[in-house]
């Protein structure tokens, strides 16, 4: 059996989840839940363009041919050049194999050995993840467009504001001026969005 926590690991697969969410017209509270699937440490994100099902069939045809081995965690290289974990866990006596994106310190180790493409993966802790994507669902609810101008929205606002609601509704305290950098936030917003 296959756990892939798609909201924690999956950005795109995220955004077309949030997306449906509102044409379903779900409340902020069922988005909080779903958020709260992403947890509280660091989690990596894949932001490539394979759907979820694409990286379980490349890791269904490759299962018997991982890169290498470490401590019940298999590594697998899918069609775009994305490094996986695969890693064993046992829960009620039954085996899952739990899939997700490989951490930066792996990438960096193996990159040029098998020709893997870390700009697929970044590494964000999980309440900043679940600031931005719960920003972009107040987005979504406010100018009812797509991500593409997301970006554009976010130049035009009070950032640190815009961020401050998102924060205090994921139960966070708010960043004060000093903590906040308008073009670091900016900047790893593109980055996702890009």
């Amino acid at each position: 059996m296959i756990i892939f926590n798609i909201i924690k690991h999956h950005f795109w697969d995220t955004i077309s989840i949030l997306s449906k969410f509102r044409n379903r017209k779900k409340t902020n509270l069922e988005v909080l839940q779903l958020l709260n699937k992403i947890g509280h440490n660091h989690c990596d994100v894949y932001k490539g363009n394979l759907t979820t099902k694409e990286i379980i069939e490349d890791y269904q045809a490759k299962k018997n041919h991982f890169i290498c081995f470490k401590e019940k965690q298999n590594f697998f290289l899918c069609r775009d050049n994305s490094l996986w974990i695969v890693k064993d866990i046992y829960k009620n006596s039954k085996l899952y194999k739990h899939i997700h994106p490989a951490r930066n310190t792996i990438i960096n180790k193996y990159s040029s050995m098998y020709g893997i493409n870390p700009k697929y993966h970044i590494r964000i802790d999980a309440n900043k993840y679940k600031t931005f994507l719960l920003c972009y669902w107040f987005y979504l609810n406010k100018i009812k467009e797509n991500h593409i101008n997301f970006i554009d929205y976010l130049y035009k606002i009070n950032l640190l504001e815009f961020i401050n609601i998102a924060r205090t509704t994921l139960c966070l305290p708010d960043l004060s001026t000093k903590q906040f950098n308008k073009d670091l936030y900016l900047k790893l917003f593109v980055q996702f969005f890009e």
